[in-house]
């Protein structure tokens, strides 16, 4: 019976073949991108660092002779160089490289091609580095990168650049403060009886961030059942993007070791606080 009905499940299956040779492909080398005629991109962004990757790996500098979200058109910034590179934006929003001729007979720039390095290029390279290490500063990075390529960067473009890398990787800082509601909601949810708030004050319309506080449940057990009557409240001021002071409650336990009972944010010392 059951051979049976395998049997009548093979003949009535119909072959489905979703391969399409027509389809492009975007697994693309971005140290050392393949520029020839007929490469597809996901995108002109894509494509542009691409472009912008190959003339510094090269030893170039490029030009652009005419650029928007449909065209490209690129060449060598060096007098009488017959290298040009063209490429479109296909139906779907693929970009396709048209031309790609020429040799280059241009002599290297050296550090020339440090003005290459654009914002959008130092964040492409710099996620590998944040990665490993997210507090890696735009100093540290500039050094490697500089020593990688062989080029001199400049700092602003590494500072910038780090950002917009760091904002990929872990999400912008000003979305910190909404993402506070949720962490709200989640701890309440996971651990019932423990105290976050958060207050905000509206200005012009616009509702902005005052203050945070946050006692987990298992701290208040602890402090209740295990420590002295005892707490101790000080705050350290915050230096960076934005500044406050972080407030934090320490109690003593049975063996006089620090026991920390709650946390907050807030933007000084005041009674109110």
């Amino acid at each position: 019976m059951i051979a049976e009905m395998q049997a009548d499940m093979d003949e009535a299956a119909v072959p489905v073949d979703d391969h399409d040779d027509q389809e492009p492909m975007f697994d693309w080398d971005r140290e050392n991108s393949d520029l020839s005629v007929g490469v597809f991109f996901p995108s002109m962004d894509d494509f542009r660092l691409a472009v912008r990757q190959h003339a510094i790996v090269k030893d170039f500098e490029l030009a652009t002779a005419h650029l928007d979200t449909e065209r490209f058109r690129g060449h060598c910034a060096s007098l009488g160089c017959p290298w040009i590179i063209r490429a479109r934006t296909q139906h779907g929003g693929s970009v396709r490289v048209q031309i790609n001729e020429g040799v280059h007979t241009c002599a290297g720039r050296n550090k020339v091609p440090g003005a290459m390095a654009s914002q959008a290029w130092v964040a492409e390279r710099a996620l590998p580095y944040l990665r490993r290490m997210p507090n890696m500063g735009p100093t540290a990075l500039k050094e490697e990168l500089d020593e990688k390529y062989g080029i001199d960067i400049n700092y602003q473009t590494v500072v910038y650049g780090r950002k917009r890398s760091a904002d990929k990787l872990f999400g912008k800082l000003a979305d910190s403060f909404d993402w506070l509601y949720r962490f709200k909601a989640e701890v309440e949810l996971r651990s019932p009886s423990s105290i976050v708030e958060v207050d905000s004050e509206e200005v012009d319309g616009k509702v902005y961030f005052t203050r945070f506080f946050c006692c987990f449940k298992a701290a208040i057990d602890g402090f209740r059942n295990g420590c002295r009557p005892y707490i101790s409240i000080d705050s350290t001021h915050l230096n960076g993007l934005w500044n406050g002071q972080l407030p934090s409650a320490q109690a003593l336990d049975g063996h006089n070791w620090m026991y920390p009972l709650a946390f907050g944010l807030f933007e000084s010392e005041t009674k109110e606080n």
